[in-house]
């Protein structure tokens, strides 16, 4: 008798805790469903306000390569479209000052030190192509920069790189982007004529470091 009561009471020992660990399981799992349809909706929601027209502004650094201090400074408002949620497409206007403005060379007809004063503003007009990793408040991406520094010089504008926007409010969002392409910074010419050894500027691009902080809305 004692032993069919030991069997039944096991029994039921067991039947409750397995009645007790589906009850757990099922409501964790309502809960995992509830906080995925709350992401999505989340997600949804920054996907729709990212979407579509955006206007922003940016403050750009570019380090020269090979140009000992040679930096430009300037700024860029621009105007973008989110396709989708890995492409954007934007074109962008401004203004930006190169320093220094003299370039130092030796003049061998004088044999001396000389230099000559390039022009200091251009302004450069580009268009730009980004591709998002994907929809979150942090948004990590890839992008190229193509367009043309107006200036005296006119030339080529190329960059290229990686940068991140970090979403805090619906569509406004602060991005930061490092870059490494060709801008133009004016150099020297030499010309053989009549006269002698004449040194002039020339159009000319360099490599630069590209680094860009910006807001968009």
């Amino acid at each position: 008798m004692k032993k069919l009561l030991l069997m039944v009471a096991t029994l039921a020992i067991g039947l409750c805790s397995t009645s007790f660990a589906q009850t757990v399981t099922e409501s964790e799992y309502q809960e995992y469903l509830e906080r995925s349809k709350e992401r999505m909706v989340k997600k949804q929601r920054l996907i729709d306000a990212q979407h579509g027209h955006h206007f922003g502004a940016s403050y750009s650094t570019s380090i020269l390569l090979g140009m000992d201090g040679g930096v430009k400074n300037g700024v860029l408002l621009s105007y973008g479209n989110r396709l989708s949620e890995h492409w954007m497409l934007s074109a962008m206007i401004g203004a930006d000052a190169l320093t220094p403005t003299e370039i130092s060379y030796w003049d061998y007809e004088k044999d001396q030190p000389m230099t000559i004063d390039r022009p200091m503003m251009s302004f450069p007009v580009m268009g730009e192509v980004r591709f998002y990793f994907g929809t979150s408040r942090f948004m990590p991406y890839l992008f190229t920069d193509i367009g043309a520094a107006i200036s005296k010089y006119t030339s080529a504008i190329f960059n290229t790189g990686i940068g991140a926007d970090i979403n805090f409010k619906d569509s406004h969002t602060i991005f930061l982007q490092l870059g490494l392409g060709v801008t133009p910074a004016p150099g020297i010419n030499d010309n053989f004529g009549l006269t002698g050894n004449e040194q002039t500027l020339q159009k000319q691009g360099v490599f630069a470091m590209n680094l860009r902080l910006g807001y968009y809305f």
